[in-house]
């Protein structure tokens, strides 16, 4: 079976660490010290006091009271650490003079390089000065050819503008005649519309009189021929008594005659009235053709002043964008 370890706190030259033990011994000691600072034996163990520790048992005794055993370094093993810092020293400077030879070498390309680059950049320099002033040149030309150019665009505008005044100018004469002219005709053709107008109610009133006049004449007409009728048949059955049959067939063929003649009147009547009714409608039919068509004449006109309009104000904006 493993023995169990014990950790203990040991201080060499300053450093205070904490090194694990089988045995506290002051072999097994030595050797965890040798380990752990990477110092050489042999050494010298005393307690916090400054005490000297010769032996096992006093090195027992003193890690049993869980203080810092403290390490020192016999002059042997001082000399020989002191040698060492001096190897180490030495490597040191020979180690920084290494990186200020290579920081020298470095230093010298470096130089040589900014000098190539300060030659580059001084052509660069001159090159883009070169340039600059070609396109500074360029730019005046530019932007005297843009003041040619905005000049002459300005008499294009100027121009454009006078002949746009004139004919807006013009164009609002011709709509201002139009509608002047447009206006007469529609006044004399509202009176036209009046006078057709009145004379359509004389011409209504009148048929309706004359409607009315025949009518009363037919219904007296029909109320005589009724009388006549019923008189004639009252004569007729008092004269069949005493008339013989031949007589009787004469009248009644004579009879049959006259209504026939007053049935071919009555229907001619109904022609006429058919006719005057018929006449009355082709007048008002022809009435409102002729008002359809002014209609679609002043639409036109309208249509195609619009359209000048819109041609006018395209033409005006081309100008201005060119």
């Amino acid at each position: 079976a493993m023995e169990p370890t014990q950790e203990v706190m040991v201080q060499v030259c300053g450093r205070r660490e904490s090194v694990l033990l089988h045995r506290v011994t002051t072999r097994d000691l030595a050797v965890a010290v040798e380990k752990r600072f990477e110092v050489r034996p042999p050494f010298l163990f005393a307690d916090q006091q400054g005490r000297l520790l010769s032996d096992d048992e006093a090195i027992a005794a003193c890690v049993a009271t869980g203080e810092t055993l403290v390490v020192r370094l016999t002059e042997g093993v001082l000399y020989d650490f002191g040698r060492r810092v001096d190897q180490i020293r030495h490597l040191q400077w020979g180690f920084l003079s290494d990186q200020l030879a290579v920081f020298k070498q470095d230093r010298g390309d470096l130089g040589m390089d900014i000098k190539k680059w300060r030659i580059t950049f001084e052509e660069e320099q001159s090159a883009r000065l070169a340039a600059d002033q070609d396109l500074q040149r360029g730019l005046d030309a530019l932007h005297e050819l843009l003041l040619r150019e905005r000049g002459a665009r300005d008499a294009v505008v100027q121009e454009a503008e006078g002949r746009f005044e004139d004919g807006h100018a013009k164009l609002r004469k011709a709509i201002e005649g139009f509608h002047g002219t447009l206006r007469k005709e529609r006044e004399d053709l509202q009176a036209l519309l009046m006078v057709e107008q009145t004379t359509r109610d004389e011409v209504t009133q009148r048929l309706r009189n004359d409607l009315s006049e025949l009518r009363e004449a037919l219904n007296l007409e029909e109320s005589q021929r009724r009388s006549a009728d019923d008189g004639l048949l009252a004569t007729m059955q008092q004269g069949f008594l005493a008339r013989d049959s031949e007589t009787r067939a004469a009248e009644l063929h004579s009879l049959q005659s006259t209504v026939r003649e007053l049935e071919a009147a009555f229907s001619e009547v109904k022609a006429e009235m058919r006719k005057a009714h018929s006449t009355f409608g082709d007048r008002a039919h022809e009435e409102q053709l002729l008002r359809q068509q002014d209609g679609r004449e002043m639409s036109q006109q309208l249509e195609e002043l619009r359209r000048g309009l819109e041609n006018e104000v395209k033409e005006r904006k081309l100008i201005d964008a060119s």
